[in-house]
């Protein structure tokens, strides 16, 4: 099969066959395999492909990412369905993991939170076809509804939901959210500007503070050391995290009340993954309930 993606490839024109490169494969155990081609050491091309599942739609969300934000996202070159095969294909992007201890004690790992803020900046202004994003916020809030129902967390998630947090999630206006903003999808280019990867749900969920969420209990690593971190408005972190909100036109207020809201998002898109990843996002809630608990208290 690999040889028969890499036909594929080189017919499109997408990668040069011409001169020697290197493979590199991800055997996983999901629905899809992933292809990293470079020469010489220095990364050339992404492939995603399947046997058994369509890549039609992630292609479209990757494509949409990367003209939305050309300096953040790796560039899309195509998608392509052929006899029961799909394959998908970026432009490759050589980086390093940002140095999370320097980002938290404001010795900033060149530009990450620089390109973050300009991304969160032009939030506001974009805007998808409405395939790529079925669900405004209020849908999005009767769907958590629905789904945390016969969830075994269906007591906690209830009792966030009659929130008043709830209502003005409802209320606010539609950003797509790229829905997994995490430190580990954020590297670090050779000039040192931030580049993002994983875009297979942007657009999934409009709700604006959702990337800030997912970013900043990253950058914080647990429940705990985030509501810590929030006590102490003047560290990097929170400055960033206001200025954020600033730019997105969100209140700070409005973003710190819909925490519980984010999460159950956030724990909603993470549906359909590993039970492992599942079993996390599960522990990610009732830790921040304890800690929303002993805050209020």
């Amino acid at each position: 099969m690999l040889k028969r993606v890499l036909d594929l490839v080189a017919a499109q024109g997408w990668f040069d066959t011409s001169r020697p490169f290197e493979k590199t494969i991800n055997l996983t155990q999901g629905a899809c395999l992933w292809m990293m081609l470079t020469r010489q050491g220095v990364c050339d091309t992404y492939v995603k492909f399947s046997e058994s599942v369509s890549l039609a739609l992630e292609a479209q969300r990757c494509d949409s990412a990367s003209r939305s934000y050309p300096t953040l996202v790796p560039p899309y070159v195509g998608h392509l369905h052929e006899a029961g095969l799909d394959v998908l294909v970026c432009r490759a992007v050589a980086y390093r993991a940002p140095n999370v201890h320097k980002l938290l004690s404001g010795r900033a790992d060149g530009r990450v939170f620089q390109d973050l803020g300009r991304y969160f900046a032009a939030m506001p202004a974009t805007r998808l076809s409405p395939q790529l994003t079925p669900v405004g916020n209020a849908g999005l809030v009767q769907g958590l509804a629905t789904y945390f129902e016969t969830h075994s967390l269906a007591p906690l998630a209830r009792r966030w939901l009659r929130s008043d947090a709830v209502q003005r999630a409802s209320q606010l206006p539609d950003m797509p959210q790229h829905g997994d903003m995490v430190v580990n999808n954020i590297g670090l280019a050779p000039d040192g500007s931030a580049v993002v990867f994983d875009w297979e749900d942007f657009g999934a969920s409009c709700l604006p503070g959702l990337d800030l969420f997912t970013l900043e209990l990253s950058l914080a690593g647990d429940a705990a050391r985030l509501y810590a971190g929030r006590g102490s408005p003047s560290s990097p972190l929170q400055q960033f995290v206001r200025s954020a909100c600033h730019a997105m036109q969100l209140d700070h207020g409005d973003y710190s009340t819909l925490t519980t809201v984010y999460a159950l998002v956030f724990r909603h898109l993470k549906r359909n993954y590993g039970p492992g990843v599942r079993e996390r996002m599960d522990q990610l809630l009732q830790d921040l309930d304890q800690q929303r608990t002993e805050t209020d208290v």
